[in-house]
């Protein structure tokens, strides 16, 4: 079981399928994608946590909601980490 952290307040319990899968470089990405089922639609907003093992992933970009029925709604989530917030940046030397 994995508690998604709401942005506007409150907290999430969900369990992960087998495609959710955490994806780590050396000096690069660092995200982890979670996929879940819920019985009813729930609004994710941006700006959700996660703490896994010790690092805490944001959800950036809106979570991809595919209905199979009526009561059972597919979420895929991509969570990422302090380093993609940098992303954003752009840093110039100017030293020379």
């Amino acid at each position: 079981m994995i508690t998604i952290t709401l942005s506007t307040g409150g907290t999430l319990d969900v369990y992960p399928t087998d495609e959710s899968y955490r994806y780590r470089r050396i000096m690069g990405e660092n995200a982890l994608n979670l996929t879940f089922s819920l019985a009813e639609h729930t609004d994710i907003p941006l700006g959700s946590t996660i703490i896994f093992q010790g690092f805490t992933y944001t959800l950036y970009m809106p979570v991809v909601i595919k209905k199979i029925h009526s009561r059972n709604f597919e979420y895929t989530a991509n969570f990422e980490s302090e380093q993609a917030h940098l992303s954003k940046y752009k840093f110039k030397d100017t030293a020379s």
